[in-house]
């Protein structure tokens, strides 16, 4: 952290050539990738079988089949399903290959696999936009006539109607669809199939003309989807979340899907560092009705750590959940439930880690919740052991509410990511019938079971604070909440979003609170739903923003200075927007607090989660070459272009002879410096001397995102020690690398 407070002290005393604020946007890299129109298929964890899923639809397949469900939204009030379980092939009518129930299907990549034996496949790829169902056929099959496969069908729909040479089973929400029935030789030869129903079972079949004179091995091919009436289908997809593994390079993204009022699962997707898709979706063995799920990362060991509530019914259960997802490959591991109740229901999961914890001590993830049946915002620590045991250490609490008159906590939050000193800030709703609103905060330890502190961070003498979230990083955060409207009142006020640092006094007895800065909050400009993205240098906002006058709802993400939370006049703009929620996953969510790029994660118009790779630093700045080297150092050069907000600027020398002894990194404001023939040296104002690494040296350092920096300049330059040289008498033993102008943009 020095390296921060360094930059910032200097650039005090640097000339400012541009007070001004440059219109530069945050700017998105690459396309905007739709994380959820991707499918996926795994091993059931509870049970025999395989599960999956596409954009609009799960998938079991289990001895007796396969059954589709699809996602109908929250309007639909139970989870509807179509079960197709093959019983027989047939040639004419008469059955040439009885199928014997109990055959198990095996994983191939997509694809679900039942082997019925003597050469005949049943397959089942499942893809985004629905089950793709095939039979193979290795060889003709004896008997003559028509080739048919027949079904047993289970549905909760009620008779089906024909629809372009399929079948549509359908109901008020909507349905399933199943495709015409295509025939495909092994020459690529094609035939339209024909689909029955028979009043409780399904055939289908192809043609005589094309099964005897067919190029072996044949293929038939219909496809099963989610089938949508006119209306939209709200609500399938939404409250998104991320967090970032600094090792693989990778996000994990996690959401949840609505199936029906009674059925809500919870899924996810690895996302690479340039923002394509990795691997397949996930499906977490989540079950009923489940929160929006959390995400935070324990990068010691490469593992994402989520977080959510569920209720099941039958018997009632309610209880809140931990699951954990390897960055390398996706691969689901432990789960478990960290609380239960038969009684009242948990709200608000959350979840933190120390993400670097050392590994074999108890330190790593801390799961914070509402638990409503003792009325107290509770806290659960979760760890591995050094053979990688997961150990859980039982609940406590954090909060605990009053009696009839208060106060009451909720909406519990909890920053990302701890450094080495294992502290987590936690934030909540504090409200009562007497005194207004509160923010409150605890900083809890990964280490400890017992709050190190607690404080009130906001107050209001009305009852107007809402949805607070929270992120920081070695003791560092950012608060974000919002501030409800009242165009009822005497003082008319309006929604806005507002921002304050949050740090811990010197003793860390106490809250240090910064000023508050806001968005919204105007007639035409109001603002909802606030979420945190922290990096040491930008802290990026995600919030909802209605303009009145348009009018238009957008969702928009803003950059602040991470240390005065002042605005740095840049935004970004998601596309086609269908949630309130837009989250921001930072590398300092892995522990990586020199990551220039962050994911940004919403819920899209089409109830798909979209997500948008944004850059860290701005374009504007630059570095100048103006020369004065001598001997033989090597070469100097910036990792980007400066600007405000950069979390970790990096500045290498190359091509270090192997007689060097040292590297000095030095930065200054433009002074006088000392010539000596071509040498041209800056006198020492700020020095750094990293290590050499082979024939190279670098440091990292950050800029604040103070808009007042804009413009401003420093030079840097490189001085190695090297008795071998000496290209100026005044200076044996030294080198010069040139001189760089730096100037700092937006």
């Amino acid at each position: 952290m020095h390296k921060f407070l360094l930059l910032s002290t200097l650039a005090v005393s640097v000339p400012l050539l541009g007070q001004g604020q440059l219109p530069s946007p945050i700017r998105p890299v690459g396309p905007t990738t739709n994380l959820a129109d991707s499918a996926g298929l795994q091993a059931a964890r509870h049970g025999d079988g395989l599960i999956g899923g596409g954009r609009h639809y799960a998938v079991q397949f289990g001895t007796r089949g396969m059954t589709f469900q699809p996602a109908l939204g929250r309007t639909c009030p139970s989870t509807q399903h179509l079960a197709l379980a093959a019983t027989a092939v047939a040639r004419g009518g008469k059955v040439v290959a009885p199928l014997a129930a109990g055959t198990a299907p095996t994983a191939d990549a997509l694809r679900a696999d039942y082997r019925h034996g003597d050469g005949i496949h049943e397959r089942f790829d499942v893809r985004p936009d629905g089950v793709e169902l095939s039979w193979w056929f290795a060889a003709p099959l004896p008997g003559s006539g028509d080739l048919s496969v027949r079904y047993a069908v289970d549905t909760s729909f009620g008779e089906p109607t024909a629809a372009d040479g399929g079948l549509v089973f359908t109901g008020e929400h909507g349905g399933v669809r199943i495709g015409g029935v295509t025939g495909i030789d092994a020459n690529g030869r094609t035939v339209a199939g024909a689909m029955q129903w028979t009043g409780g079972g399904l055939e289908l079949s192809l043609p005589e003309s094309f099964v005897t004179t067919a190029a072996y091995p044949i293929v038939l091919d219909p496809l099963v989807s989610t089938s949508f009436p006119i209306s939209a289908v709200a609500n399938v997809d939404g409250e998104p979340d991320a967090a970032y593994d600094a090792t693989t390079s990778r996000y994990l993204v996690v959401w949840q899907r609505t199936l029906s009022a009674t059925s809500v699962q919870v899924r996810g997707q690895l996302v690479a560092a340039n923002g394509t898709l990795s691997g397949s979706t996930i499906f977490f063995n989540s079950s009923g009705v489940c929160s929006p799920p959390r995400v935070a990362n324990l990068g010691v060991r490469d593992r994402f750590g989520v977080a959510w509530t569920q209720t099941v019914t039958s018997p009632t259960l309610h209880t809140v959940e931990f699951e954990t997802v390897e960055a390398g490959n996706g691969a689901l591991g432990n789960q478990i439930a960290v609380a239960w109740s038969s009684t009242d229901a948990f709200a608000f999961a959350d979840i933190g880690c120390q993400t670097e914890a050392p590994v074999g001590q108890s330190r790593g993830f801390v799961v914070t919740f509402e638990d409503n049946e003792f009325d107290e915002i509770r806290g659960v620590r979760v760890w591995f052991t050094s053979a990688d045991a997961l150990t859980v250490f039982g609940e406590y609490t954090i909060w605990a509410n009053g009696g009839l008159l208060g106060p009451f906590y909720s909406q519990p939050q909890i920053s990302r990511a701890a450094s080495s000193d294992g502290r987590l800030l936690v934030v909540a709703q504090r409200t009562a019938f007497v005194g207004g609103d509160q923010i409150v905060g605890a900083v809890v330890n990964a280490g400890s079971s017992t709050p190190q502190l607690l404080g009130t961070l906001v107050t209001s003498s009305n009852p107007d604070l809402n949805l607070p979230d929270v992120d920081g990083y070695a003791g560092k955060w950012v608060l974000a909440y919002e501030r409800e409207g009242d165009t009822a009142g005497p003082f008319v006020t309006y929604d806005s979003v507002r921002m304050v640092p949050v740090t811990l006094d010197a003793a860390g007895t106490a809250f240090v609170v910064g000023a508050s800065t806001s968005f919204g909050g105007t007639v035409t400009n109001r603002a909802t739903a606030p979420t945190v993205g922290y990096t040491p240098g930008r802290t990026w906002i995600g919030y909802r923003s209605l303009l009145t006058i348009g009018p238009s709802t957008t969702n928009r993400v803003a950059a602040i200075d991470s240390g005065s939370c002042a605005n740095c006049n840049d935004s970004f703009t998601t596309t086609t927007q269908g949630g309130p929620r837009v989250v921001v996953a930072t590398g300092t969510s892995g522990g990586a607090t020199n990551v220039e790029n962050a994911l940004a994660v919403w819920h899209d118009a089409s109830d798909d989660i979209s997500g948008q790779r944004l850059i860290n630093y701005g374009t504007s700045g630059g570095t100048t070459n103006l020369g004065g080297g001598c001997g033989s150092v090597g070469t100097q050069s910036y990792s980007h272009d400066p600007g405000i907000g950069s979390s970790g600027i990096r500045c290498t020398l190359n091509g270090i002879p192997p007689t060097a002894l040292a590297a000095i990194f030095n930065f200054s404001s433009p002074a006088p410096t000392v010539s000596c023939g071509a040498c041209v040296w800056v006198p020492f104002q700020v020095t750094l001397s990293p290590p050499i690494l082979g024939t190279s040296a670098f440091v990292e350092f950050g800029i604040l995102c103070e808009p007042s920096l804009v413009g401003a300049q420093f030079e840097s330059q490189w001085t190695t020690i090297d008795f071998t040289q000496s290209p100026c008498p005044l200076f044996p033993g030294l080198a010069l690398s040139d001189r760089r102008l730096v100037t700092i943009g937006q």
